[in-house]
């Protein structure tokens, strides 16, 4: 996480105006606060019912919707919550038994996305955002560990799809690729953190490939809490690509919410000075922090780092990266190359449920002061799709190579 200094006010320059950003307010986009301690045993599971109508219990207590004048808007969302009630209670009574983890969130947070806010969700520990969550809130790099080879998962339609690869990692190794559809672990149903849960190694399974063809390997699986994951792929993605006369840097951003990641950014960023003509930086993927600390290598009078550079930006770039993202947009730094960000902009505070479960709410709309992104997000200057299921080469980072190497030499 940025560090907080009292306070004060960063000024950025942007088109002749000045962009003042509050470091208090990074502190709200993260909420930070250590997670309860662990449940009783006897809370490890709740009945889908129970979990449902405490998810109701505690957004109706907690979500800063319910507590805002009820405007127009506001009340259109607050009927859509009550009606969406009735329909998520009807999908919760079908799911059991024995009630699939799955079925049961995709009712809750279809619920959840009813209010139309960001940094509402519910997570279970099936899914690798829980350890996240964790790790976030708690402001911890190694706990609690989880289980991984290297790599992200979401779930698309039904299936377990990789949504990154990490330099270096064992999933890399194995020939896993952004957009592959994952199958099995050790014969059983592939899920991203039961598949390794007690195991040095697992057999997977996957399709790969315009052919989907299907693809096996023995992987091994370390034990990491996941901001370390995320620190040594960071660490591990910093490199130089030669492309006609230009040397280009490159650095993936995967998150800002430890001062770890501000520190390795710093040290690339002066390595990067003296080794390279142009600087991509990677801003896609992961969650959020970040805010203006991780601007400040870049722009204004003490920065580390002046010469071109491009950002890579797409829907993952969230919450404090969004603000990083817009700073170096206002202030005319590099241009965006990508999709638009998120537009995941309000201040989230988790609510574990038993121990299987965390609730993140909105708990207030306070942004920095001239930064409105919640549900708008930060648009690219030159805009380059990269759908899960395009194989090859990523062509956003191939646009800011070629870009950059025009000018940069």
């Amino acid at each position: 996480m940025a560090e907080v200094r009292g306070g004060q006010a960063l000024p950025w320059r942007a088109g002749g105006r000045q962009v003042g950003v509050d470091r208090r307010a990074l502190v709200g986009m993260l909420a930070l606060g250590a997670l309860a301690s662990p449940a009783p045993a006897e809370t490890l599971v709740l009945d889908p019912a129970a979990l449902l109508a405490e998810v109701i219990s505690l957004t109706e207590t907690h979500h800063f919707l319910f507590h805002k004048p009820r405007d127009g808007a506001v009340a259109t969302r607050l009927e859509a919550w009550d009606m969406a009630k009735v329909v998520a209670r009807a999908a919760v009574a079908r799911t059991g038994p024995p009630p699939d983890d799955q079925d049961v969130l995709a009712a809750v947070n279809g619920l959840l996305k009813a209010l139309g806010t960001s940094h509402t969700q519910l997570v279970s520990a099936e899914e690798q955002a829980f350890w996240a969550f964790r790790g976030i809130f708690g402001r911890s790099l190694d706990e609690p560990a989880m289980p991984h080879i290297g790599a992200w998962f979401v779930r698309r339609d039904g299936r377990w799809r990789v949504a990154e690869v990490y330099e270096g990692s064992a999933a890399e190794r194995a020939g896993l690729r952004r957009g592959d559809t994952m199958i099995s672990a050790d014969s059983r149903p592939f899920a991203p953190v039961r598949a390794f849960a007690g195991r040095a190694a697992a057999t997977l399974t996957w399709r790969s490939g315009a052919d989907e063809a299907e693809r096996h390997a023995l992987v091994p699986i370390a034990q990491d809490g996941v901001q370390r994951m995320m620190l040594r792929a960071m660490q591990g993605s910093a490199h130089v690509v030669a492309r006609g006369c230009a040397r280009i840097a490159y650095l993936m951003l995967p998150t800002g919410t430890h001062p770890a990641f501000l520190e390795t950014l710093t040290v690339a960023a002066r390595r990067f000075a003296t080794s390279s003509s142009a600087m991509v930086l990677d801003l896609r993927g992961g969650f959020g922090g970040a805010g203006p600390d991780y601007a400040a290598p870049f722009i204004g009078t003490g920065a580390i780092y002046r010469k071109p550079m491009a950002l890579l930006v797409d829907a993952g770039t969230r919450s404090g990266k969004e603000w990083t993202a817009f700073l170096f947009k206002a202030n005319e730094r590099a241009p965006l190359i990508g999709t638009a960000t998120a537009g995941s902009f309000l201040a989230g505070q988790p609510f574990p449920i038993g121990q299987r479960h965390i609730l993140l709410l909105a708990v207030s709309d306070a942004g920095p002061p001239g930064v409105d992104l919640e549900g708008r997000g930060v648009q690219p200057d030159i805009a380059v799709d990269w759908p899960l299921d395009m194989r090859g080469e990523d062509p956003q980072f191939e646009t800011a190579v070629d870009r950059l190497a025009m000018t940069s030499c």
